[in-house]
């Protein structure tokens, strides 16, 4: 049986990085909480060794600690985006980065806060990296962070069913997640739905679809 899931212990210039994070936009620090548990069971399922478990818990503690750079009218808005809009979103991975570089203690996991949004298919950003080109602590933060996104409510869209979401992490494994990483994170999340007695269809994790349901655009 696994310990229960903790945070890692925090040195100060991590806390002092999320607490600028918490002060700037309570609901984003509160989503990088749940998706370092996320990450850190995904983690533990891919046998990662006790430093690799550390990176994987820093990166989705930190991905999106660049936000502190981007205004609260663009993280509340209700609707749409506009191009303007997107850009600073877009620009938030790569000042993360210069956040965590700046701080000794930090500094090495840089190239994975910065990679912490690239999608498996060369479609995210701010590089277009893709597939092994992504540091494994980025791809398994990018899928926990877009799990929980999917599962909650945001200002411009309602929560899917856990169901729905476990459905897209399948569709979408070889697309916008890593396929190893989506699998995982489908079998430690999985097994309390089926518990629930609401049987699911099980496709292939590496099965991919035209026009995908969710968009990993805005988390």
């Amino acid at each position: 049986m696994h310990a229960p899931t903790q945070v890692p212990v925090l040195s100060f210039p991590v806390r002092n990085l999320l607490e600028v994070e918490a002060q700037h936009d309570r609901m984003t620090a509160l989503h990088s909480a749940r998706v370092v548990r996320l990450a850190r069971r995904v983690g533990r399922a891919l046998a990662l060794d006790p430093s690799g478990l550390r990176q994987v818990a820093l990166v989705a503690l930190l991905h999106d600690v660049g936000k502190v750079d981007v205004p609260r009218e663009i993280l509340d808005k209700p609707g749409p985006l506009d191009a303007q809009e997107w850009r600073i979103v877009r620009d938030h991975p790569g000042h993360g980065a210069e956040l965590v570089a700046e701080r000794p203690e930090t500094a090495h996991l840089a190239a994975s806060i910065r990679a912490s949004h690239e999608r498996w298919d060369g479609d995210g950003y701010p590089d277009g990296l893709s597939g092994y080109g992504i540091p494994l602590a980025s791809r398994i933060s990018f899928v926990c962070d877009a799990f929980d996104a999917m599962v909650s409510d945001r200002p411009y869209r309602s929560a899917m069913a856990l169901g729905a979401a476990l459905d897209e992490l399948e569709r979408e494994a070889g697309r916008q997640f890593c396929p190893t990483a989506s699998r995982a994170l489908v079998e430690v999340v999985g097994p309390p739905w089926r518990m629930l007695g609401r049987p699911r269809r099980r496709r292939s994790p590496w099965r991919t679809c035209a026009a995908p349901a969710f968009s990993a655009q805005r988390h």
